[in-house]
């Protein structure tokens, strides 16, 4: 249903207040957390200290992955992290071995999500 405004435009009637959908926040979110993720495997690969405790970059990591999800009003955005994670550590130049790494990523970031 059309109606007319005071100069005689045409205006579009809608139930929704939303209307038109602004999608550029939902993609700035998904960049943020995209690059939220390389930036925490940057973070891991840069800080190769041997403090002799295990998982203290797990801790780093997935204190960033929190840090994204309490920001972040997408419901998968630990998971787009996770997976921006692992697609990063598959460049050559990262330096990553152990070929279960990506994997687990992605299941952190899931279960981030799901808890």
């Amino acid at each position: 249903m059309n109606t007319k405004n005071v100069s005689g435009n045409l205006l579009q009637r809608t139930l929704s207040k939303a209307f038109p959908i602004d999608r550029t926040s939902v993609v700035l979110e998904v960049v943020l957390m995209t690059l939220l993720g390389v930036f925490a495997i940057t973070l891991r690969t840069k800080l190769r200290m041997p403090v002799n405790m295990p998982g203290h970059h797990g801790v780093e990591v997935m204190a960033l992955l929190m840090a994204g999800r309490y920001i972040s009003k997408i419901s998968i955005a630990s998971s787009i992290s996770g997976i921006a994670a692992a697609l990063f550590m598959f460049f050559p130049f990262m330096g990553i071995k152990d070929p279960f790494l990506p994997l687990i990523y992605i299941i952190i970031g899931i279960s981030i999500d799901s808890l």
